[in-house]
């Protein structure tokens, strides 16, 4: 085990408009894989003027959702958004601006249908800018069914910087209708696109008895709640009162630019059925998938497979921690990765088991994700969902999480160690985050009345 070194770093100033509240965290990072090691977060409040700025995304008065963003390499972002209609109808727009938050751009709709798409607030869109700047944005589309939650799940691609998108591709190859979701998406240095998502197709669904539904009301701490989805896409806070099936998860790949994808590979089955995936391609060509996987009694723990090969085929899965969270139900948390220029792989991840105080915690593979060390408590104030996790060669690993009351914390660690982590707070909801420019930007929702609004802030330039 190596020894622990503390260092902490000063974040840059933040624009004024947003309250903020500057903390400093001290994040443990240690190397071996046989015992979870932890230590909670120390934070010391500190008084900062300067404050992020704030951008409105989406238009006043509309019901809008499910935020992502990606950088690109001129140091502006793309931010996607998804708009709600009256019943199930949905539109996914994305809208360009710059590292100053002046808009570049008019929302643009991808879905080539109007009301065609879906989504919610644990299933938004996914957008990544290659190194071509190319956009790739990945979204799910209605489909007429018996099945209720049948959906397709598609990438669309534009090659002149998001004002207009080549028809959409088709992702999933099975001939029957069936629910795909919690997908992510990533491309590669050789252009591959890259996804993986969760599947129903060949699964049945399960009601709930009313044990196992008395089990889920005690298996979260004080203050925890699941959230059931309505059909216009808006959330409200309610505990499960039926077990969903386990779903599988399932990986495919686009070596032509996104024109076609290859057969639909599954990488594992009993898989919590609404945490989102993640996959992520590696500067060392290796490619890793995530999620969180249900072992024998409903334990729910996170799972990493990884590819040597890009994407070809996977060794079988790692489970990262043993948690100890035990749960019947499904927690809408799945976890990030992300790798630093060694091709060290991190991971982060909420859980609330009995293996310690439930909040996000994180671990690391040197050996290509054979092998993780023991997990470290980032933060004991997280809130259930699915953090943002970011490298940047020059600041370190960035992180982006939800707190609880409507919070949004953002931290950065040493490039060197990883052991120290400087916490940033702020009000908004299930953000989506991204590096460009060497600056940190975090898409996110605010509450405005029955409505939702997306915002978009810029929270590592100082103010000039």
């Amino acid at each position: 085990m190596q020894e622990v070194r503390q260092n902490t770093k000063m974040i840059k100033s933040m624009f004024k408009l947003t309250p903020i509240t500057f903390l400093f965290v001290l994040f443990l990072s240690l190397a071996g894989c046989n015992k979870i090691a932890e230590k909670p977060a120390v934070i010391v409040p500190q008084d900062v003027a300067n404050k992020p700025l704030s951008v409105r995304v989406s238009p006043s008065n509309v019901n809008s959702g499910e935020p992502a963003i990606a950088g690109a390499s001129d140091g502006s972002v793309f931010v996607t958004w998804v708009e709600h209609k009256k019943g199930k109808e949905a539109n996914v727009f994305i809208k360009r601006f710059a590292g100053d938050g002046k808009p570049l751009s008019e929302p643009v709709r991808v879905n080539p249908q109007p009301e065609q798409a879906t989504a919610w607030r644990g299933d938004p869109p996914t957008v990544v800018v290659g190194s071509d700047n190319t956009v790739y944005v990945g979204w799910t589309a209605r489909i007429e069914s018996s099945e209720a939650s049948a959906n397709d799940l598609y990438v669309s691609v534009s090659r002149d910087g998001g004002r207009s998108f080549n028809a959409p591709s088709k992702i999933n190859d099975d001939p029957m209708p069936g629910p795909h979701g919690m997908h992510s998406l990533a491309v590669d240095k050789d252009g591959r696109i890259l996804v993986a998502w969760l599947d129903e197709r060949y699964l049945k669904k399960e009601a709930a008895s009313p044990k196992q539904t008395s089990n889920l009301r005690q298996s979260l701490p004080e203050g925890y709640q699941f959230e059931k989805v309505q059909a216009d896409g808006n959330q409200k806070k309610h505990q499960h009162q039926h077990k969903e099936p386990n779903r599988e998860v399932y990986f495919s790949m686009s070596i032509d630019g996104g024109k076609s994808f290859s057969a639909n590979k599954r990488l594992a089955g009993d898989v919590c059925p609404c945490c989102k995936t993640s996959v992520l391609a590696a500067p060392d060509g290796r490619v890793y998938v995530g999620w969180r996987q249900v072992l024998k009694d409903d334990f729910r723990h996170i799972a990493v497979a990884s590819s040597a090969n890009g994407g070809e085929s996977f060794a079988p899965a790692v489970i990262v921690s043993d948690d100890r969270w035990q749960i019947v139900g499904c927690p809408v948390s799945g976890a990030a990765l992300a790798t630093d220029a060694g091709n060290r792989l991190k991971v982060a991840w909420f859980t609330a088991g009995d293996a310690g105080v439930p909040g996000l915690y994180s671990a690391e593979s040197t050996d290509g994700g054979k092998t993780f060390s023991p997990r470290t408590l980032i933060s004991d104030v997280a809130g259930s969902g699915t953090p943002i996790l970011l490298f940047d060669a020059t600041e370190g690993y960035r992180i982006v999480w939800s707190g609880r009351d409507e919070n949004l914390l953002a931290a950065n660690t040493e490039p060197s160690t990883g052991s120290s982590t400087n916490v940033r707070e702020m009000r908004g909801l299930f953000p989506a985050a991204a590096l460009a420019g060497g600056q940190l930007f975090t898409s996110y929702i605010k509450l405005e009345g029955e409505n939702r609004s997306i915002w978009l802030s810029n929270i590592s330039k100082p103010e000039s």
